[in-house]
């Protein structure tokens, strides 16, 4: 049973331990984990602390943390799934808290000076309901009432984890309406377009990936001549045009969609209050916000992501300039898999697509490709989509699948390497895995085998 009391008290009886000095902040490398880590070098400012992006919480990256000369840690976004480990090897720290909203699967007594929290302790699922920016936003707030401005990072951290689905679940939704009532955000009923508010209408009619209109969508000279019809600007957003232009627009695109997709037509956006981010008349949704820091974050660009989570305006024309490298990755990336569905070196069957770039592929890439291809970026699947690549030494995988599917991809992907030494985490829906790349031949046979027996077991 969730237990939102409960939850709310504890980090409130938690909260005095976050003031300490001599601090280091671990978080990951992901939107969720730099918006969190955002938030903690916001509120430690004058204490200096040192602040460490990872990958994964490994046993290697356990120990370089106890390694280093800071007494406390705070550790974000990850931990769930390595308690023992940090009991064990962080033993030597004065304090060390864990923000988390994993699944968690370590059956561990902590000590007193390890501070351990995540919702699922509460019965709150934290994979949908609330992300670690969230949680972090929550207790801090509460602590320094100069973070209640940085409210907005707590929606992009779910954003980027994929907490909305057409509405945000009860903490997410409590955290969006504060946004809205102190003018952070605004939420507002539009056409079913993403970056309509942010992008030439001439382009987002002709490349939606969300709703895809059937008589606009990669059609470019359709498009053009259906805005020149209505006098309307093809090089303007949606929200430089005027009240009238917009209405008309709305109107057409009701006349051109057949009537059994209308009601796809319209979502509600949460959009960055021009108050925060002016650029124009454009209007930034945090769902763009969050695709930005995703970017940064694969291209190991933090601190751009960090300086961008704190001043969105000043930072906006510099996050774009790495974005275009981030999209000409993802360019490639896809051409690749094309070719590699061209060539029949896409394993494929009724349950699961797999893709195995090797060393073909920026390793950090390999969990966006995969959503794309669940979510309809390139070509929507029910699948179970699997992508690996090299990252050194390692052998890289990235798991994800449909988000109305029952499949617990998270165990999936640990029993497939917990017998090589590996390293597995995430949610149901959306995990992740490392091992040594010497197992990749195993644990191709292994995925090659995956059947409903294995997927509906409880490993």
């Amino acid at each position: 049973m969730n237990d939102y009391e409960s939850f709310f008290s504890f980090l409130e009886k938690n909260q005095p331990y976050f003031n300490m000095d001599d601090i280091l902040v671990v978080s990951h490398l992901d939107t969720d984990g730099v918006t969190s880590l955002s938030l903690f070098k916001k509120f430690y400012e004058d204490k200096n602390p040192h602040l460490k992006i990872i990958q994964q919480l490994d046993d290697e990256c356990i120990d370089e943390i106890s390694n280093m000369p800071q007494k406390n840690v705070i550790i974000l976004d990850s931990g769930s799934l390595k308690l023992n480990s940090i009991k064990k090897k962080l033993s030597n720290k004065n304090r060390v808290i864990i923000i988390d909203h994993h699944e968690i699967e370590d059956d561990c007594q902590l000590p007193e000076n390890i501070i351990f929290i995540n919702p699922f302790l509460f019965g709150i699922n934290g994979s949908k309901e609330i992300s670690t920016a969230g949680i972090s936003y929550l207790i801090l707030k509460e602590l320094n009432p100069e973070i209640k401005k940085f409210i907005y990072l707590s929606l992009i951290g779910a954003f980027g984890d994929y907490q909305y689905q057409n509405n945000f679940l009860y903490l997410n939704r409590i955290l969006q309406q504060e946004a809205v009532d102190n003018k952070i955000v605004i939420v507002r009923k539009e056409l079913n377009i993403f970056r309509l508010n942010s992008q030439p209408l001439s382009f987002t009619l002709t490349f939606s990936g969300d709703f895809k209109i059937p008589k606009l969508y990669r059609k470019e000279s359709y498009v053009y001549e259906f805005l020149k019809k209505l006098n309307i600007d093809g090089k303007k957003t949606f929200s430089q045009i005027d009240g009238n232009q917009q209405k008309k627009l709305v109107n057409a695109i009701k006349k051109i969609t057949p009537f059994h997709l209308r009601k796809y037509l319209f979502s509600y956006h949460i959009l960055i209050h021009p108050n925060l981010l002016n650029d124009e008349g454009k209007l930034y949704e945090a769902k763009e916000i969050s695709t930005y820091l995703n970017g940064l974050s694969r291209l190991f660009n933090v601190k751009l992501g960090i300086d961008f989570c704190l001043d969105l305006c000043n930072n906006l024309t510099e996050v774009k300039i790495e974005n275009k490298k981030y999209k000409s990755q993802i360019s490639n990336a896809m051409k690749i898999y094309y070719d590699m569905r061209a060539n029949g070196t896409v394993f494929e069957n009724d349950l699961i697509i797999y893709i195995n770039y090797k060393d073909k592929l920026n390793p950090n890439l390999v969990g966006i490709l995969s959503s794309m291809l669940t979510k309809g970026g390139i070509e929507q699947t029910k699948k179970i989509v699997i992508i690996s690549a090299y990252q050194k030494n390692n052998f890289k995988l990235s798991f994800r699948v449909h988000n109305k599917s029952n499949y617990n991809l998270n165990n999936l992907a640990r029993k497939l390497v917990e017998n090589y030494g590996g390293e597995a985490g995430g949610h149901k829906q959306a995990s992740g895995a490392v091992t040594k790349k010497e197992h990749e031949e195993e644990i191709i046979k292994k995925i090659k085998q995956i059947d409903e027996n294995i997927l509906n077991s409880n490993f």
